[in-house]
C-alpha cells in the first residue's frame, strides 16, 4: 500500500490546534513522569498520595478525587486519600480518612470492581440511585459526574482512583483514557506499600508477642530475633545474629537425643513440638516449651527454620504440685480407709475376746481364791499365771478399745476438777512396783502448785503411767527413771527421763503409731507397740502436745503438756484427804523416792 501524499497546505487554526495538543501531551508526559518519578521513591505510598494529587490535578480538573484500597474478600474499600470535597460535604474530615471503609455495593460507582473496568457515571437524580447510600449521598453533596478507574497489580484489583465533579457529563473517552494512563502509574507502587503494610504489621506483632520467636538459616545460624528473644534468653539481636543454635543448648548431654530428633523433623521437612531444655546467656538453664517449623522455598527445600519459644518453668511447676496435690489426696483417702477399717477390726476383735476373757478372769480369780485342798501347788502356780496372762491380755483389749474408740472419735473425756499433787503422788506409788521388779530407781523433780488440773483424771493418770511403763521397759536394769514435773502458765508438762539406749530419728516418726516397736536392744519381750498410741490419743483428746528427746546411748526425754491448770482451791476432803487451806496456789517442791 502506498501512503497517501502530505497535505502541506496548513492553516494557521490548525497549526495553533496542533501545537497546543503537542504541549498538552508533552505536559501530561511530564506529569505522569513527574508520578512515576515519586512512587517509584516511595516506600510508604500513603505519605505520598497528597504529592501525586497535586500532579493529577494539573492535567484533569475534578471537584474531588480519592485513592481507595480494595478487600475482595470483604468486597469493600478504604479510603486512603481524599481531596476533602464529597467527604467534607458529608461531615467527615483529614483525620477521618484511612478509617471510612464501606461495601462496593453501596456504591453505583463501585459495584463493576472486580470486572477490573473504568467506568464513568453521570447521576441525574436520585431515583436511579436510591438503593445505593453512598452514591446517595454523593449525589446530594453536589456531585454528578464519577469516573472510577481500577488500581490493578498482577492481575488483582488492589485499589481505586474515583475522580469526582459536580458538572453533569464532565469527563470524555480521552479522559477516561487518562485516567487509566494515571492508574498504570502507581497500581504496581500500592501494591508494593501495601505488601510492605503488612509486612510492618507482621513485624510488629511478632516484635510484641510474649512468646520469643527466632529465625534461622537451614543449618541453624540465627537470622532475625524479637524482643520476648531477648528477655528470654538474654542475648540482644546484636549478639544473636549471626550466632548458631547451640549457644542455647543445654550442657546435659541426655539431652542430645531431642536435639537429634529436632533436626530429623526439621530436615523432612516437619514442624516438632515439646519441652525441651534450653540455656541462657549467664548460663541458666530453664526449659522451654519450643515449637520448631520449616518454612519451605520455591524449590521446595527448607529456607528458614521459625522457632517459638516460652518458659514453662511456672507451669510444670504448677502442674507438679497439682499432681503431688491429686496424689495426696488420694494417699489420705487410702489412709482414711485404712484407719477406719482398721478401727472397726480392734472394736470387733476386742469387744469378741472380752466375753470370754471376763468368763477366764473369773473363774481363775475363784478357783485361786477358793483354797481348795484338790490343787496342789504346782496346779496354784499355773493358775497364777493365767490370772497374770487375763490380767495382761484384758490391759491389750482396753488398750485397743481406746485407739479404735479414739480414731473414731467415740472416746469421750469426762473432764473435772482435781488436785494435780494428790495426782502426781498416786502415780509415783504406782510406779514403785514396777520399777521394783527391775531395781529401778524413781527420782522425782516436782515444782508445782498445789492446784487443780480440769481434765479427765483417769485418763491423765493412764498418759503419764504408760510413759513411766514405757521408760521402764526401755531402761536397763538397776537404772534411774526421773520424772519432772512443772506448771506453765495454765499448762501441766511433765516430762520422763529414761536411761535407755536412745531413739532414733526414724523410729521417733513412729513410735506413737500402734503396734510400733523401736530397734532398741533393752526393749522387753512382753511390749506390745500400743502405750505410746494411746498416749498420743489421748493427749491429742485433751488438746495437748507431746515433744521427744533423744541421744544414743544416753537416753530419752518424752514430755506431754496439757491445759487446763485453774488456780481454784482444791476441796481434798472429797477425794478422802485433807483439804487444801487458802485460795491461792502454793509452790511446793517434792521428791519422792523409789
Amino acid at each position: 500500500m502506498i501512503d497517501p501524499p502530505l497535505n502541506t497546505e496548513t492553516s494557521p487554526n490548525e497549526s495553533s490546534d496542533v501545537l497546543l495538543r503537542l504541549q498538552v501531551e508533552l505536559r501530561t508526559y511530564e506529569i505522569l513522569a513527574e508520578i512515576s518519578k515519586i512512587v517509584g521513591a516511595s516506600s510508604y505510598l500513603q505519605n505520598d498520595l497528597s504529592k501525586v494529587e497535586q500532579l493529577v490535578s494539573q492535567i484533569v480538573e475534578y471537584d474531588d478525587i480519592s485513592f481507595l484500597t480494595y478487600n475482595p474478600d470483604k468486597k469493600t474499600v478504604q479510603q486512603l486519600y481524599d481531596k476533602v470535597g464529597f467527604n467534607e460535604a458529608a461531615g467527615f474530615t483529614h483525620s477521618s480518612v484511612g478509617k471510612i471503609e464501606f461495601p462496593v455495593n453501596t456504591s453505583a460507582s463501585l459495584i463493576g470492581l472486580d470486572e477490573r473496568k473504568t467506568s464513568l457515571f453521570v447521576f441525574t437524580s436520585t431515583s436511579d440511585i436510591e438503593q445505593y447510600s453512598e452514591s446517595v449521598e454523593a449525589f446530594n453533596s453536589g456531585f454528578r459526574t464519577f469516573l472510577t478507574i481500577p488500581l490493578i497489580s498482577n492481575d488483582h484489583v488492589v485499589g481505586v482512583i474515583q475522580i469526582r465533579s459536580k458538572q453533569p457529563s464532565a469527563y470524555t473517552e480521552a479522559d477516561t483514557q487518562l485516567g487509566e494512563r494515571i492508574a498504570n502509574q502507581i497500581a504496581g507502587a500500592l501494591a508494593n506499600s501495601l505488601a510492605n503494610d503488612q509486612i510492618r504489621l507482621q513485624a510488629a506483632a511478632l516484635q510484641s508477642t510474649e512468646s520469643a520467636i527466632v529465625i534461622t538459616s537451614p543449618s541453624g545460624i540465627i537470622e532475625w530475633v524479637n524482643g520476648a528473644f531477648t528477655r528470654l534468653s538474654g542475648w540482644s539481636p546484636t549478639e544473636a545474629v549471626g550466632q548458631h543454635t547451640s549457644i542455647m543448648k543445654s550442657v546435659d548431654l541426655t539431652n542430645d537425643a531431642d536435639n537429634e530428633a529436632i533436626w530429623n523433623a526439621l530436615n523432612d521437612g516437619k514442624s516438632w513440638r515439646g519441652v525441651h531444655p534450653s540455656r541462657r546467656k549467664d548460663g541458666s538453664e530453664f526449659p522451654e516449651e519450643l515449637t520448631v517449623t520449616p518454612v519451605l522455598g520455591p524449590d521446595g527445600e527448607v529456607a528458614h527454620i521459625v522457632g517459638i519459644k516460652q518458659d514453662v518453668t511456672d507451669r510444670l511447676l504448677a502442674e507438679k504440685t497439682f499432681a503431688n496435690s491429686l496424689q495426696v489426696e488420694s494417699e489420705n483417702r487410702e489412709l482414711q480407709r485404712v484407719a477406719a477399717a482398721r478401727s472397726t477390726f480392734l472394736s470387733t476383735v476386742s469387744h469378741e475376746l472380752r466375753t470370754p476373757l471376763t468368763t477366764v478372769s473369773a473363774f481363775a480369780d475363784i478357783l485361786f481364791n477358793s483354797h481348795s485342798e484338790n490343787l496342789n501347788e504346782r496346779q496354784r502356780m499355773q493358775l497364777s499365771l493365767i490370772r497374770k496372762s487375763s490380767t495382761q491380755l484384758s490391759s491389750l483389749i482396753d488398750d485397743l478399745l481406746d485407739i479404735s474408740q479414739a480414731d473414731t472419735g467415740r472416746l469421750i473425756l469426762d473432764k473435772s476438777s482435781f488436785d494435780i499433787e494428790m495426782m502426781i503422788d498416786e502415780i509415783s506409788d504406782t510406779s514403785r512396783i514396777l520399777l521394783a521388779t527391775r531395781e529401778q530407781v524413781l527420782e522425782s523433780d516436782v515444782k508445782t502448785i498445789s492446784c487443780a488440773l480440769f481434765a479427765d483424771r483417769t485418763r491423765v493418770l493412764q498418759i503419764y503411767s504408760n510413759i513411766l511403763t514405757n521408760a521402764s521397759k526401755f531402761s536397763p536394769i538397776g537404772s534411774t527413771i526421773r520424772i519432772i514435773v512443772r506448771i506453765k502458765g495454765k499448762n501441766l508438762a511433765v516430762t520422763v527421763t529414761d536411761q535407755g539406749s536412745g531413739i532414733s530419728k526414724s523410729d521417733q516418726m513412729m513410735m506413737f503409731s500402734p503396734f510400733f516397736r523401736g530397734g532398741s536392744g533393752t526393749a522387753q519381750p512382753d511390749g506390745r507397740g500400743l502405750g505410746l498410741a494411746v498416749v498420743r490419743s489421748l493427749t491429742d483428746l485433751h488438746d495437748g502436745t507431746i515433744t521427744v528427746n533423744s541421744k544414743n546411748d544416753i537416753g530419752t526425754s518424752i514430755t506431754v503438756t496439757l491445759p487446763g491448770v485453774i488456780s481454784e482451791p482444791v476441796n481434798r476432803k472429797s477425794i478422802q484427804h485433807s483439804s487444801i487451806q487458802g485460795s491461792h496456789c502454793h509452790l511446793l517442791k517434792k521428791n519422792f523416792p523409789s
